[in-house]
């Protein structure tokens, strides 16, 4: 990513963002917002794992496209398990494109931005991080060793700075997936719960 230098007229010079990093900050602000509307009914817990994550958030928003529940066997879910960040991205992005056209398009390409791999460049590969893998540990504390909540810093920033600069559209649609991903959520803490003993 670059950064231009522009020159004001006080003569003091500021560092103008590129467009890219303009995109992946507003991928992040859709992020954090959906999150934060997933805390229904002081239920704040989320698995750990920013993969889990991932897989929240592209069902619940393929089912608040498609009114389709997403009902993936654990065993299939990504990595080892058999379903790759790619091919999840893939078959995302083929949704969004096909159901997602009355979807402001900013929200579009957040989506697309934040389940796309960063690195990697073979569909079967297991082991790629997506944006989502790299901002959430940025942003949680963990509660367990399976499960975590929000920082409470993080919590007032969302509230302050993130909620306020999203459009009504775009908040409508966040707080519409955030109460759909709540489900999922409390499915995945349950299950690592019963299946992992971290």
């Amino acid at each position: 990513m670059g950064v231009e230098m522009k020159e004001e007229t006080s003569g003091i010079k500021r560092f103008k963002k590129s467009n890219e990093e303009e995109k992946y900050d507003k991928a992040i602000q859709v992020l954090e917002a959906t999150v934060h509307f997933t805390c229904q009914d002081e239920k704040e817990i989320f698995p750990y794992s920013g993969r889990y994550i991932l897989t929240e958030l592209v069902f619940a928003t393929v089912e608040y496209l498609t009114g389709i529940e997403g009902r993936h066997p654990y065993e299939k879910r990504i990595c080892r398990h058999g379903l790759t960040r790619w091919q999840i991205y893939k078959y995302f992005s083929c949704v969004l494109e096909s159901f997602g056209k009355e979807l402001p398009s900013e929200i579009i390409d957040a989506l697309k931005l934040l389940t796309k791999n960063r690195y990697g460049s073979n569909e079967l590969e297991a082991w790629t991080e997506t944006t989502i893998d790299r901002h959430w540990s940025c942003v949680y504390r963990r509660f367990s060793s399976s499960t975590s909540f929000l920082d409470e810093n993080v919590k007032k920033r969302i509230k302050e700075k993130v909620l306020p600069s999203l459009s009504k559209e775009e908040l409508k649609v966040c707080q519409v997936i955030g109460k759909l991903m709540r489900k999922y959520i409390d499915r995945d803490c349950e299950h690592i719960k019963k299946t992992y003993h971290w």
